[in-house]
């Protein structure tokens, strides 16, 4: 189950709920543990790939945590920022225990930046919390000063009330004296019940909480149907279909859920700058991710961000100033950083210093074809040759096919 919801502090957050067929787990005398790993993937219409994350989840339980969780379901909740656009999210959920894998996709549009009325999608839940203001932290399905209990299977019981969860943004001035927010209920497709209300009904406007008892709701399948209305027409609106059960009561799942920093933390300034700079929205790519790092100047993910922007813009003496404190000889930067500063640094005609960093990163990682590719280019650049042929043939070595490796070794030859 995959929902959009706008933070107050302005971007927009993916909220995400995966609930795995079955969570297994190892054993150690009487502990039990499991290791789950997300791995996601946003891409735009036109297929390119605008953020990609990893995340590890680590569970341990006590012999009578793991008799509690045998009895419900589990799920895993998380959420991330993501810039406006029209996207697909892919996550994939590996047990690192077990090897099983669960997977979820699904369409989201961010709306962009304007003046519109603008809907989200409604989110269902079956419990809702008002929090104290001190307990409004960035956690997944928070939305604004309520905490909204729900999960991916759209079932609920008669006893309990549907939280009906959703916002409402660019509605201002006239709209909201002359507008309304209409909530209608199909039963087997046909109408049911309509709740129609005021905006101004809604004190926490633009996020609007309808809490529905249920008791009089006949087991069946049904949709929920939100609208902004005006002078008798709807000017936009969303549905979410559910269904409510025979049983009185439903198991309801325990959770993984992380409290994320709080709005305004740069870290969500880098994510964002990151999405842009993969849309080539390069200019407020360099907004973001220099403000991020400047509030983050130890980050190396901060820092290589934003040399990969001064890269994608030809600035590589900046991306060569904003990771030179990140691959001195008493650091141990990733090898994704090695190979940036050596690519900035050949660019920056820094030839020597990125061979340097070549080899560093062969000290701490090892060699790979990629890496002696790199090293030969940059050797053969300095004019030492018989080194820049060594590297190439290492490299093929490591990867027979490569038939551009082989013609550069060619081309070396007759030069030797």
């Amino acid at each position: 189950m995959i929902r959009v919801f706008k933070d107050p502090s302005g971007p927009y957050f993916v909220h995400y709920a995966v609930q795995p067929s079955r969570l297994s787990v190892g054993q150690r005398d009487r502990a039990f543990y499991t290791a789950l790993k997300v791995n996601g993937r946003v891409s735009a219409a036109d297929g390119r790939l605008v953020y990609q994350f990893d995340k590890s989840f680590v569970l341990n339980l006590s012999e009578a945590q793991m008799d509690e969780a045998n009895r419900v379901p589990f799920d895993l909740q998380d959420l991330f920022p993501l810039v406006g656009g029209d996207y697909t999210v892919s996550l994939l959920i590996k047990n690192e225990v077990s090897k099983e894998f669960t997977s979820v996709e699904q369409a989201v549009r961010i709306p962009e930046a304007g003046k519109a009325v603008q809907l989200t999608q409604p989110l269902l839940g079956y419990r809702a919390v008002r929090l104290e203001p001190a307990a409004r932290r960035m956690k997944a399905f928070r939305i604004g000063a309520h905490q909204i209990f729900c999960q991916p299977d759209m079932t609920f019981s008669r006893p309990e009330a549907l939280a009906v969860a959703f916002q409402v943004h660019n509605l201002t001035g006239e709209a909201v004296a002359t507008a309304g927010i209409r909530l209608e209920f199909l039963k087997d497709g046909r109408p049911f019940r309509s709740i129609v209300r005021k905006p101004s009904d809604y004190a926490d406007l633009p996020d609007v909480l309808e809490e529905v008892p249920l008791s009089d709701f006949p087991p069946a399948h049904y949709a929920v149907k939100v609208a902004v209305a005006a002078a008798g027409a709807d000017i936009v609106s969303a549905t979410e279909e559910f269904d409510v059960s025979f049983a009185d009561r439903l198991p309801r799942p325990w959770f993984l859920s992380r409290v994320l920093p709080d709005a305004g933390d740069p870290a969500y300034s880098g994510i964002i700058g990151l999405q842009l700079f993969h849309l080539g929205r390069l200019a407020e790519a360099q907004t973001l991710l220099e403000s991020a790092f400047a509030r983050l100047p130890g980050s190396e993910d901060a820092a290589t961000a934003l040399a990969r922007l001064y890269l994608g813009r030809g600035a590589a003496s900046e991306a060569v100033r904003t990771l030179t404190p990140f691959i001195g000889p008493d650091r141990a930067p990733k090898y994704e950083t090695y190979v940036l500063a050596a690519q900035a640094l050949r660019r920056a005609r820094e030839t020597e210093k990125a061979v340097m960093a070549l080899e560093r990163a062969v000290e701490r990682y090892g060699v790979n074809a990629a890496l002696m590719n790199l090293t030969g280019e940059c050797l053969a650049e300095l004019g030492r040759v018989p080194e820049a042929l060594a590297a190439f043939e290492k490299s093929l070595e490591l990867s027979p096919d490569q038939p551009a490796v082989r013609a550069k070794i060619d081309e070396l030859r007759k030069h030797k």
